[in-house]
């Protein structure tokens, strides 16, 4: 076997081996050497190597006692190489044996700091999460091992814990980070490399985040010129750097504060110019995106763009050519007039367009929505009224409708695997045998907490031994009469769908074990995704008892109601007093959203969306919105605790607007309540409990485009498609969301919604506008006029140029209407007003339907039009088509109309 020069023969070796001959440290050296002979010549596809990984697998899992360290270093080591070598049809069989490698190490086996590591590293490398016991275990060793952690070693761990999304627990990211920093002066290029890309990945945030990321940088920093020129010698590590470190250093400090001393910024930028032909479409999306971010100028990015073969380069796959759209629209928001532009930025700016054009079909939404922006930025620095740069107009017709069918389909997608998710948290339920509630005794009740229709379908198709109550959350509007029942019913088992934040299964576990009676089971059910495996240790252990599952039962965390628990609101307290032993008082300051006043006295509850205070996506669109006219009717859409209407309400005269606050999550409103206690408030998932007739002269709102860790477009899409029947005649829609959200392409699908721009785009946040038609007079008409802002074709300050499907031209409705309506506008019922309109257009058409039929002689010998008897008979024809009015009234008016018309 040290003789072979190729896989193939390594691999004869394995297959000619009588059974029981290779052993499994044997196997292991065999994995490392196949692995080293791999880099120079891959494998075949289904060739002797597949076979022989069969057979190593056989020995390995056969020996995993035997197994050692420096065994598991090197089988390690070797496959994490060989998950890379081989060809996608032999992957699975290099994935068995590294999870058989694993168990060696979650079934207590000697392991070394070398080993850990390699283990993690493999695991990341080869894209293979490894199983939730052995994750444990290799943290524990983690834990145990890392004062013996040399630099690679911790390298190595970072990236790996990054790489697979899994953070360690606080104790073991702490003694990491020590090391970390006791380890710095010994790093080199690549470890550093990849370790500042581990600490900007890995989620959540670190402790000490910012402390380890200096240390970074005061490495990288140390043997570079003191005056800020040039790159170092030779050996300096920044001039060491391979152009993928270049690139992840910068991805890197372009998203963790601090950002870097700028000598280490301009030796990065220095280096990734001269490393440009070395650059993967990623590292120049990476360098791109981290000069937008630092604000580092456009000279690297057009440089690196201008190359031969770069922009054709790049790929919808990774987000590429989204990122690099983005980075450079982000730049050139600080140019100013026409003529202001780098002359190459035309040329950079209708390639990227172009090639957006070619691949549209392949543009996910997030891409697309960059690509909308740059667009937008284009469309504002070379105007079309120039007369300049026709080849980039071009580019962007036809990109346009390109991207509107691209944002389509990418939106259908996100929701399909929105449901999907779903779809999966049920199914881990459903899998269980017997069914949860097919033991309980015969009308027991059952609590469903957020659960789906497949798990009502499952019951429904049981033998209804239990009573089921309609699939709800806890927060969500079907919810609200359960939980007032809550505390008076007991019920005999408790499923609750994962919530999304740790607050929130604080509270819903609080709620369930005030919901169950002593000793009945609680059924927490989710995915992995969403953070099942880490839900048992969140459990409140005052009120549950925690039973390990069932083999399979990944997805399902068993628990009991304790029979000795108290939780709060116990003993028949009704769900409202428990929900207020939930509140927090805290102070709410409204300056960042341009509001001059004392702070507020504010009701959080946990859960909420920025913990129910003022974010900064809610403060840019209150400090981008124009001022209201007088007594607008102001609907406040997922309103949360209330902070747009309780800034608008102290700006001046939002105390003579009407407030109107709509939200699906009743934890949310109940704040709400507290915080604007004189306006409306609607329990509402989107505009569907909403009463049909309510409509509004102004509709705000922050959407969430997030449903726990899945973008989810339920919420925007739903407002967006609801705006326009809730709005009154030239009321306007406004709303904020991420710069990477395709909000202008989803107003492009209702065209009735005109005027559609973005009034304030900053590249990060994008505050859009959008305004019912002013068609025509009558019911829905709003009272107060559009915002100047809504009226005019230019942004307001700081805004970008947006491309508008329709313009819009203002309605004079005292000029177009005709005097009986104009009477009727000042009414104030809306029914009452579009009933009077219609029966007053209708006689208007009916007399002019019998002035029509009259002969020219007979019209000429009654009287002059539009003397008096014609207003007498226009007044009575109003009358006889009144449908308020009896019909012996209506009579009545109809005779005296004969009449007002006979000849004199």
């Amino acid at each position: 076997m040290l003789d072979a020069r190729t896989c193939d023969q390594l691999a004869s070796f394995v297959l000619a081996a009588p059974p029981g001959e290779l052993r499994a440290p044997q196997a292991c050296d065999a994995l490392y050497r196949l692995a080293r002979l791999a880099q120079h010549e891959p494998p075949r596809a289904g060739g002797p190597c597949a076979l022989a990984l069969r057979s190593l697998e056989a020995s390995v899992r056969a020996g995993l006692g035997a197994l050692g360290a420096k065994e598991v270093s090197k089988a390690a080591w070797g496959l994490a190489r060989l998950a890379a070598a081989v060809q996608p049809a032999d992957r699975p069989a290099v994935h068995r044996l590294l999870a058989a490698v694993g168990e060696a190490a979650a079934g207590g086996g000697r392991m070394d700091a070398r080993g850990v590591a390699a283990l993690l590293h493999a695991h990341a490398a080869a894209g293979l999460a490894p199983r939730h016991a052995t994750l444990r275990a290799i943290v524990a060793h983690v834990g145990a091992l890392v004062r013996e952690f040399k630099s690679q070693d911790l390298a190595n761990s970072l990236w790996a814990f990054a790489k697979l999304g899994s953070s360690p627990e606080p104790s073991v990211m702490h003694a990491l980070s020590l090391q970390l920093t006791a380890q710095l002066p010994h790093f080199q290029p690549m470890e550093l490399s990849s370790t500042a890309w581990a600490l900007a990945k890995l989620d959540p945030p670190p402790a000490g985040l910012a402390e380890m990321m200096r240390g970074v940088h005061a490495r990288l920093v140390s043997d570079l010129p003191a005056d800020g020129r040039g790159t170092g010698g030779e050996q300096s590590l920044v001039r060491r750097l391979s152009a993928q470190g270049v690139a992840n250093c910068l991805w890197a400090f372009s998203r963790v504060e601090p950002p870097p001393p700028p000598r280490l910024l301009q030796a990065l930028l220095d280096s990734a110019l001269a490393l440009s032909h070395s650059l993967t479409p990623q590292g120049i999306s990476n360098s791109c995106s981290a000069c937008a971010r630092l604000d580092s100028g456009l000279q690297v990015p057009l440089a690196l763009l201008n190359a031969r073969g770069a922009i054709a380069s790049l790929s919808p796959q990774e987000s590429d050519l989204g990122e690099v759209s983005w980075a450079v629209a982000k730049l050139t928001l600080p140019l100013g007039a026409r003529g202001a532009a780098p002359p190459l930025l035309r040329a950079v700016a209708e390639a990227l367009l172009s090639r957006a054009a070619a691949i549209a079909g392949r543009l996910d939404w997030q891409a697309a929505a960059h690509v909308d922006f740059l667009l937008r930025r284009a469309e504002k620095l070379f105007p079309a009224s120039g007369g300049e740069a026709p080849s980039l107009r071009a580019a962007a017709a036809k990109l346009s409708p390109l991207l509107s069918a691209a944002v389509a389909s990418s939106i259908l997608e996100v929701q399909q695997q929105r449901l999907d998710l779903d779809h999966a948290a049920a199914a881990a339920l459903l899998e269980i045998h017997p069914l949860p509630w097919a033991a309980l005794p015969p009308k027991s009740p059952v609590l469903l907490i957020g659960g789906t229709a497949a798990i009502s379908k499952a019951h429904t198709l049981s033998r209804r031994r239990s009573t089921l109550l309609p699939p709800h959350h806890p927060r969500s509007t079907a919810s609200a009469p359960p939980v007032l029942r809550a505390a008076e019913r007991g019920y005999s088992l408790v499923l609750l769908r994962l919530p999304s934040t740790t607050e929130a299964l604080d509270l819903a576990s609080h709620a369930a074990a005030e919901c169950a009676a002593s000793g009945a089971p609680l059924l927490v059910f989710g995915t992995r995704k969403e953070g099942i495996l880490t839900a048992p240790s969140r459990l409140p252990a005052a009120l549950f008892s925690v039973a390990r599952a069932a083999e399979g039962e990944e997805g399902v965390v068993r628990a009991v109601r304790k029979a000795a628990a108290a939780p709060r609101g116990a003993h028949g307290a009704r769900a409202e007093a428990f929900v207020r032993r939930w509140e927090a008082r805290e102070a709410l300051d409204l300056s960042e959203a341009g509001v001059v006043a004392p702070p507020l006295l504010w009701v959080v509850l946990p859960g909420l969306f920025a913990g129910g205070k003022l974010d900064v996506m809610t403060a840019v669109l209150l400090r981008a919105l124009p001022p209201f006219p007088p007594c607008c009717r102001v609907m406040d859409f997922c309103c949360g605790a209330g902070s747009i209407a309780a800034a608008l309400r102290l700006l001046p005269g939002g105390s003579a607007h009407k407030f109107h606050l709509l939200d699906a999550d009743a934890v949310a409103l109940h704040a709400a309540r507290q915080n604007v206690p004189d306006a409306r408030y609607w329990l509402s998932d989107g505009w569907d409990d909403l009463p049909a007739q309510k409509k509004f002269d102004r509709i705000v709102s922050n959407p969430p485009v997030h449903n726990g860790l899945q973008t989810d477009f339920k919420v925007v899409s739903n407002l967006i498609g609801g705006a326009l029947k809730r709005l009154r005649r030239a009321g306007e829609l406004w709303l904020v969301c991420q710069g990477y959200v395709p909000v202008g392409r989803m107003l492009q699908m209702h065209p009735k919604l005109i005027d559609a721009r973005a009034a304030f785009d900053d590249g990060r946040f994008t505050v859009w506008t959008a305004r019912r038609a002013n068609e025509r007079g009558g019911a829905g008409e709003s009272h107060v006029a559009p915002s100047a802002a809504a009226r005019t074709d230019e942004p307001m300050d700081g805004s970008c140029a947006v491309t508008s499907r329709a313009t819009a031209v203002p309605v004079d409705i005292e000029a177009q209407e005709p005097p009986v309506l104009r009477k009727l506008a000042p009414c104030k019922s809306g029914a009452k007003r579009k009933r009077k309109a219609r029966a007053a257009a209708t006689a208007d058409q009916s007399h002019q339907d019998v002035r029509a039929k009259e002969p020219p002689t007979s019209r000429g010998s009654t009287h002059v039009q539009g003397g008096p008897s014609d207003n007498v008979s226009h007044v009575y024809a109003k009358r006889a088509c009144d449908r308020s009015l009896s019909k012996a009234q209506r009579k009545r008016a109809r005779r005296k109309e004969q009449n007002s018309v006979q000849p004199s």
